[in-house]
């Protein structure tokens, strides 16, 4: 992606681009989790797009990348104010993400598992052992 069509992104496909099926609601939960304030939403957004370079798979200018926070830190607040502000986001808690991430890591290893993959964590064999058995 060059610089002209991240100039040409709107918040909408900044999102759409970069974070695809996840929710506000989940983004907000995840920067909660890390220790963000429930509020701050220009950090989240800024460090979200500290790592569009990574997946991008591309080196972008620092102002790229502040052009980029802006329009996720909008669409953020756009979507906010049709929900009626940040209370009314309906968070998810530590627990509810391990489990997303745990179900995540399931699905992905069982796909690898499933190609011949070895899968040499104990943890994470017994959860794709379990799923396996789950769908018989």
């Amino acid at each position: 992606m060059n610089r002209k069509q991240i100039r040409k992104l709107t918040p909408e496909g900044a999102w759409e681009l970069l974070l695809t099926d996840a929710t506000v609601e989940y983004f907000v939960s995840e920067f909660i989790a890390e220790g963000y304030a429930k509020k701050d939403i220009t950090a989240m957004a800024r460090r979200f797009a500290e790592d569009t370079p990574s997946a991008l798979s591309q080196p972008m200018l620092q102002e790229d990348i502040d052009y980029i926070a802006e329009l996720i830190e909008k669409n953020i607040r756009d979507y906010l104010d049709k929900k009626g502000g940040i209370n009314k986001l309906n968070l998810y808690t530590t627990e509810e993400l391990d489990k997303m991430w745990d179900e995540n890591v399931t699905d992905l290893f069982s796909a690898l598992a499933d190609n011949g993959y070895k899968i040499k964590n104990e943890r994470i064999r017994k959860m794709v052992k379990e799923k396996k058995g789950q769908m018989k």
